[in-house]
């Protein structure tokens, strides 16, 4: 059966981490207005069926002032791009820059990260000096016309020494870019040892070279809610503290997404969950350079997470009876 996954020894050893839910949850708003949301590539690549003033008018009404639209994957000449099986379909400069023109116009006070990246030593290549200076060339473009920068997302990441020098590379290509990454959460008690899983370590040196982190809260193969509520707390104090004193601002990543995988129980990882473990970890206090949540993704939120989102997130009345922050959910 789907919801006992993991050996009893797995549940088991994940029982301390459970202890907070029994813990009453701080019931302050933790939201700042300075939300993110990762969005297809739709809107950068010309074809999206939503109009950009109603796009605008939508990101402003729930507080969403960071948005990472999906560019794609560089191909083996750094053009980006969106890939439908073995195919590389290149992305149009001159359509992307009139979109985020438009947008800059509109809404200059929502900041455009295009999201790149891909999967590392396949898509991607950290040590491929051709690739990574013409990325540097149209990540410069997207900044000229408009954008704030650049969202990257490399995954697996067992070699963050490698992504560190592309990073710091970048920054002197494109020194004007805001420069966000998509972060692995830190090891924990079931991948104490992964190579994936970011130390805390690589935490404070990244965010040395980089102005935004955004955890990958998600994807823990958790199939109880409770305890992935209490391993969000776990990471957000973690990170809290980790990052107490960088220079860079940080988000958690939220999940918004039904997919059934043996590393995402969407009955387990939900977007109540997560919040329920955000507002666990903080104590009811978020650190200053915490911006809010990033939710995972445009194209699978459906309306009851956004009530969700406006209710237990940023504490609005969504019911007319009185906001409904942060309302219990089964223990799954």
């Amino acid at each position: 059966m789907r919801r006992f996954r993991l050996p009893l020894l797995g549940l088991l050893v994940c029982l301390p981490l459970s202890i907070w839910w029994v813990w009453p949850v701080p019931t302050a708003p933790l939201d700042r207005g300075r939300n993110g949301l990762w969005m297809s590539r739709h809107g950068l690549h010309g074809t999206a069926t939503v109009p950009l003033e109603t796009l605008v008018q939508r990101l402003r009404a729930r507080g969403i002032t960071r948005i990472y639209p999906f560019m794609g994957p560089p191909d083996a000449f750094g053009h980006p791009g969106w890939r439908t099986g073995r195919a590389h379909h290149r992305y149009r400069p001159q359509v992307t820059t009139d979109v985020l023109r438009d947008l800059n116009r509109l809404a200059p006070e929502i900041a455009v990260l295009p999201w790149t990246g891909g999967v590392h030593d396949e898509l991607i290549s950290l040590n491929d000096a051709r690739q990574r200076t013409a990325m540097f060339q149209h990540i410069e473009r997207w900044v000229m016309a408009g954008a704030a920068g650049v969202h990257l997302n490399v995954e697996p990441l067992p070699d963050r020494d490698a992504f560190l020098r592309w990073l710091v590379a970048l920054r002197a290509a494109v020194p004007q870019a805001q420069i966000s990454i998509a972060a692995f959460p830190p090891p924990w008690i079931l991948r104490a040892a992964s190579p994936v899983n970011w130390p805390l370590s690589d935490y404070r040196r990244l965010c040395a070279q980089v102005d935004e982190i955004v955890v990958m809260a998600y994807d823990t193969s958790l199939p109880i809610g409770r305890l992935y509520e209490a391993l969000v707390a776990r990471w957000a104090r973690q990170i809290g503290a980790a990052l107490a004193d960088g220079p860079c601002t940080w988000s958690m990543g939220v999940p918004a997404y039904e997919d059934d995988e043996p590393w995402h129980d969407p009955h387990a990882e939900t977007l109540a969950r997560a919040l329920r473990g955000i507002h666990r970890g903080f104590g009811g206090k978020a650190p200053p350079n915490f911006t809010g949540v990033a939710l995972y993704a445009a194209w699978t939120v459906d309306a009851e997470e956004w009530g969700i989102f406006d209710a237990d997130w940023r504490g609005k009345d969504v019911s007319g009876a009185g906001p409904r922050f942060l309302a219990e959910q089964s223990d799954r």
